[in-house]
C-alpha cells in the first residue's frame, strides 16, 4: 500500500486508513504530514487565517448562503470555475471548481445563531458538549439539527461550546502552528464538560489525537479530553439511546464508512445504530471501508481523479441495493451526493435517527 501507484490508495493514506491496517503498525498518514508540514500551502494558509477572523469570514459565508440560489446555476457557476482557476491552481496544479460539481448547501444562518440558547456565549450549561465543528455550523446539511435532535430526544440538552476548527483540514496542507493553537483553544473549552459528543468523523479523530500536540501536564489535560469524546453512533450506542425509535422506515439501507471514524476506533456502533432502526434492512456493501475518493478537500486538489474513486464505491452501492447510503461524515456526505445525483439518498446516521424519532 505505501508505495502503490494507485491513487485510491494514495487517498487512503491521506485519511489515515493507513493506520487501520498497516500490518506493521506505520502510521504513513502521519509520516506525510510531517513532509507537508516543510512545504505548508500559502494560499491554504491565508485561507485559514482568514476563516480564524470569524468577524470576516461568517458575514462572507452567510451571504453566500442567501445568494447561493443565483450563483449555483450552469452560467454562474461556469463563469465562477474558470475566474476560480488560477487561484485553485495555486492549492494544487490539478485544483478546480467544476461547474458541474454538486455543493453543498451553504447556511444564511450559523448553527450557532439558530441554536443561540444552547450556547456557552448565552450561559447554556451542562455535562455533554457538542463539538459541532465547522461543518455543521457552516452547511444547511441538516447534521447539525438532526444530531441535536437526537440528543434531546434522549434526555440530553447539550451545550455548545466555544470551539476552533478541530484541525484536520489545517494540518492536511502543513500549517501546524495554527493547528497546535486550535488544539490548545478546544481542549481549555473541552475540559470542563463530563462527555463530547460530535456528528462529524474528522473532528471525532482530531479531538481523539489532540495529546500529540502536546507534552507534561498539558498532555495530561489533552488525554483527559480525549478520553470524553464520542461521535454521535458511538455515544448512543454505548448507552446513551435511551428512547428507542419508533416510527417505521420501509428502506435498505447500507452504510459507507468513513476513513477518519474508523482511524478514529469507531465501526462497528454506525451499523449497530441502523440496525436497531425500525422497519430498516441493513445490507452490508462491498468495500465498505474503501475510501469514496472524497478526502477532504481532495475532491477540489483533483475533481478527477476523485471521481475515478468514486467509480468503484458508486458501483458497490449499486449492486447492495440499497435505497439509502448512511454515513457519519459530513464531507463523506459532499463526495457521494455528487457522484450519486440523487440515484441514492444520502443520510447522516444521526438524520436517520432523527426522522425514525419524528
Amino acid at each position: 500500500m505505501c508505495g502503490s501507484p494507485n491513487p485510491a490508495r494514495r487517498v487512503e493514506s491521506a485519511t489515515r486508513s493507513c493506520r487501520t491496517v498497516c500490518p506493521a503498525g506505520v502510521d504513513v498518514s502521519d509520516l506525510i504530514m510531517k513532509k507537508r508540514a516543510e512545504h505548508p500551502s500559502k494560499l491554504a494558509g491565508a485561507i485559514f487565517a482568514w476563516q480564524g477572523r470569524p468577524w470576516l469570514f461568517e458575514p462572507f459565508l452567510k451571504l453566500m448562503g442567501r445568494t447561493q440560489g443565483l450563483w449555483d446555476r450552469p452560467l454562474p457557476r461556469r463563469v465562477m470555475e474558470q475566474a476560480l482557476a488560477p487561484l485553485l491552481r495555486l492549492l494544487a496544479p490539478t485544483a478546480k471548481l467544476p461547474a458541474d460539481m454538486v455543493l453543498p448547501r451553504l447556511a444564511p444562518r450559523l448553527l450557532r445563531e439558530r441554536y443561540a440558547e444552547l450556547t456557552e456565549e448565552r450561559g447554556c450549561q451542562g455535562p455533554v458538549a457538542y463539538f459541532h465543528g465547522c461543518a455543521a455550523n457552516y452547511f444547511q446539511d441538516g447534521v447539525g439539527e438532526a444530531v441535536i435532535a437526537v440528543l434531546r430526544k434522549n434526555g440530553i440538552e447539550p451545550v455548545l461550546p466555544r470551539q476552533k476548527c478541530s484541525g484536520t483540514p489545517i494540518e492536511t496542507y502543513g500549517h501546524m502552528d495554527r493547528v497546535k493553537a486550535c488544539a490548545r483553544f478546544n481542549v481549555e473549552s473541552l475540559s470542563r464538560y463530563q462527555t463530547i459528543v460530535t456528528g462529524c468523523a474528522s473532528c471525532t479523530l482530531s479531538l481523539k489525537d489532540s495529546p500529540k500536540w502536546f507534552q507534561g501536564e498539558d498532555r495530561k489535560q489533552a488525554e483527559a479530553v480525549s478520553a470524553k469524546v464520542k461521535h454521535i453512533s458511538e455515544f448512543l450506542a454505548e448507552g446513551g439511546l435511551k428512547v428507542s425509535p419508533t416510527r417505521p422506515c420501509p428502506k435498505t439501507v447500507t452504510y459507507h464508512s468513513s476513513c477518519h471514524l474508523r482511524a478514529a476506533g469507531v465501526s462497528k456502533p454506525p451499523r449497530d445504530l441502523i440496525k436497531r432502526l425500525p422497519g430498516v434492512t441493513y445490507v452490508e456493501m462491498r468495500d465498505a471501508d474503501r475510501c469514496a475518493g472524497g478526502a477532504g478537500t481532495f475532491i477540489v486538489k483533483d475533481y478527477d481523479t476523485s471521481q475515478k474513486i468514486f467509480e468503484r464505491k458508486r458501483a458497490a452501492i449499486k449492486d447492495s441495493g440499497a435505497q439509502v447510503v448512511a454515513t457519519s461524515c459530513p464531507a463523506c456526505m459532499i463526495q457521494l451526493k455528487n457522484g450519486l445525483r440523487g440515484e441514492v439518498e444520502v443520510r447522516h446516521i444521526a438524520e436517520l435517527l432523527r426522522e425514525a424519532y419524528e
